[in-house]
């Protein structure tokens, strides 16, 4: 059974996309294209 379960490591990534959101950031400049038909 618990080989069906993964085990806690991916929760731990999970607060590490907290951390990421200012990776979010850098992306909308990379979407500048989306922004030029506004």
């Amino acid at each position: 059974m618990d080989e069906t379960t993964p085990p806690p490591e991916p929760a731990d990534e999970v607060p590490d996309d907290d951390e990421a959101q200012p990776d979010e950031e850098p992306a909308g400049p990379a979407d500048p294209d989306d922004w030029v038909p506004l």
